[in-house]
This record gives structure tokens, C-alpha cells and sequence, in this order.
């Protein structure tokens, strides 16, 4: 009889034994990929580059509101569209005009980096200029949710062609 009570026993210790082993190796597992998907949510600022064909989308009324859109390569981004708002005041009569406005590019999954900058346009012929733009990234989509950081945007616009080139370098923090 104390043989099949110790024989019991002795089997109910190690089932006990290894249930509390399962749980916290579960534990344990659960905890590390908690760690894991946390380090994926860490933002790092990154170089970013790029080189764009941009077309005159429309022009508005008021204090000349203009919409640009073009394609290009950028760097986190690669082939990428952008859209482009910004208003020109003209008011001074005296270059260089001040602009500011908003800018979206859209890489080919569909994630957006939203920016605002502020800069200035110069005329360089009787319909060419040159733009100049300092702004921030203000977050997007997908993996540019809450994106951060700044860039700067340089280029040449022709009224004539209605098209243009433009350079995007600054960093970018996702």
C-alpha cells in the first residue's frame, strides 16, 4: 500500500513539476516576442535621397495656390509619386517669392511620408525658376506612421513645359 501511495505521490510531483516548467518556458516565449515586435516599433533616423520629373497638376485662385505631381527614386522609398501643394506670394514684386505648402510622397505599396515646408521660388528666365524648399516630415502611412525629421528640396520649374526637375535630401526618422 505505501509503495502504490510514494508511487502516486511521485507522479503527481512531476506532473505538478512540469506544468509550472511549461508555463514559464510560455512565459518566457511570450516575453521575448513582446521584446522582438517592441524593437520593430523603435524609430531611426535615416539619410534620405531623391530625384523627381514633376508636371504642373493645376493652378488655383487666390494667392496662387499651384499643385505639382510627378514620379521619381527616393531612398526608404524607391519608386515613388508625389503630390505637391504650395501657395507663392507674389505681393512684393520682388524675388525671390515666398512659398510654403504640403507635400506627399506615395512609394509603390501605397505607404505614405507626409511633410510641410516653407521656401522660395526665383525666377531664372522669362518662364523658368528655381525652387528652393526646407521642411519637416510629419508622419504617413503604413511604415511612416509618426515619421519624423526634416528635408530640403531643390529644383527647376519651366511655365513653358509645365514640367520640372527636383531633388529631395534630408533625413527621415521611422
Amino acid at each position: 500500500m505505501k509503495s502504490a501511495y510514494h508511487l502516486i505521490m511521485s507522479l503527481l510531483v512531476i506532473l505538478i513539476f512540469t506544468s509550472f516548467t511549461a508555463q514559464e518556458s510560455q512565459s518566457k516565449s511570450s516575453y521575448q516576442d513582446e521584446n522582438i515586435s517592441l524593437k520593430s516599433f523603435k524609430k531611426h533616423p535615416v539619410p534620405i535621397k531623391g530625384r523627381f520629373s514633376a508636371i504642373l497638376a493645376s493652378t488655383g485662385p487666390g494667392s496662387h495656390p499651384i499643385y505639382i505631381q510627378g514620379t521619381g527614386n527616393a531612398s526608404h522609398l524607391g519608386k515613388t509619386k508625389f503630390n505637391l501643394g504650395n501657395t507663392f506670394d507674389f505681393s512684393s514684386g520682388i524675388p525671390p517669392f515666398p512659398a510654403k505648402g504640403d507635400i506627399v510622397f506615395t512609394a509603390a505599396n501605397g505607404d505614405q511620408l507626409k511633410g510641410k515646408f516653407t521656401g522660395t521660388m526665383t525666377p531664372t528666365g522669362s518662364t523658368s525658376s528655381s525652387i528652393s524648399f526646407t521642411g519637416s516630415f510629419i508622419g504617413g502611412t503604413g511604415r511612416f506612421t509618426g515619421a519624423g525629421g526634416g528635408f530640403t528640396w531643390s529644383g527647376t520649374f519651366d511655365m513653358s513645359t509645365q514640367s520640372g526637375i527636383g531633388r529631395l535630401s534630408g533625413t527621415v526618422i521611422y
